[in-house]
């Protein structure tokens, strides 16, 4: 499973503690300001998306009072605030690519079918 945002390289290949891949909200205006901040040219299946961690800070995350009092680390079980959204390290524009790479596999099909 990959990170939603354009550019992000974020995979749950990769192994460092500090990252979190999570599931897009279910209320509906909160989905379409993470779709918004992914930059996606083409839609966004919310059922099976993720966006990581890189892109939040630590306001957006629900405090775990807890983990803090005895003084545990809880990176691995960190939960969003219901209304926070991406907004660090964003793509400035949207993808191109997602049309493109659909158009060009268009074409060769239909080159081939000629």
């Amino acid at each position: 499973m990959r990170c939603s945002v354009v550019g992000c390289t974020t995979d749950n290949g990769l192994k460092s503690s500090d990252l979190m891949l999570f599931r897009f909200p279910n209320d509906e205006n909160i989905q379409k300001r993470w779709m918004f901040a992914c930059k996606r040219a083409g839609p966004i299946n919310v059922k099976t998306a993720r966006v990581c961690s890189r892109h939040f800070d630590e306001s957006s995350y629900q405090r775990n009072l807890r983990f803090e009092l005895l003084g545990y680390t809880a990176r691995n079980r960190r939960l969003l605030k219901p209304d926070a959204v991406p907004f660090l390290n964003l793509p400035q524009e949207r993808s191109t690519r997602d049309v493109k790479e659909k158009l060009t596999r268009a074409h060769h099909i239909n080159k081939r079918n000629t």
